[in-house]
This record gives structure tokens, sequence and C-alpha cells, in this order.
């Protein structure tokens, strides 16, 4: 279970891991990808949303530094 911190990035995250499984396993546009391999880019893509979600400000915005001063 993931606790939800911040959803920022979420979306780019589960579109570029699809992507990234999909020419992965040779996908061109000029074919439709089984479905077995679309199932396994959907599961991997939410995977790494979930991860994404777990962080405050995915991409560094709004994060929260420590003082190196201190």
């Amino acid at each position: 279970t993931t606790v939800i911190v911040d959803t920022l990035g979420a979306g780019d995250a589960f579109a570029t891991a699809v992507m990234l499984t999909l020419l992965g396993h040779g996908w061109s546009r000029t074919e439709r990808p089984a479905t077995s391999l679309l199932r396994e880019a959907g599961t991997f893509g939410a995977s790494i949303a979930a991860d994404v979600c777990a962080l405050q400000g995915a991409f560094g915005y709004g994060a929260v530094l420590e003082d190196s001063q201190q």
C-alpha cells in the first residue's frame, strides 16, 4: 500500500513507463500490441505512478529541504 503524499507528475510517470515498456518490447505505431504486453505496460505504469505519488513534489517543486547549516 502506498501512502499518497502528492500526485504531481503521476500521469507523466505513468505515460512514460507505459511507452518505455512498449518500446522496450519492440513495439511500433504500425502494429497493435498484444493484450499481454498492454497489461504488463499498464501494470508497470501504475506501479511507477504510485511510487511518484509517495513523494512530496515529485519533480522537486514544493519539496522541503533541510537547512545544511544545522
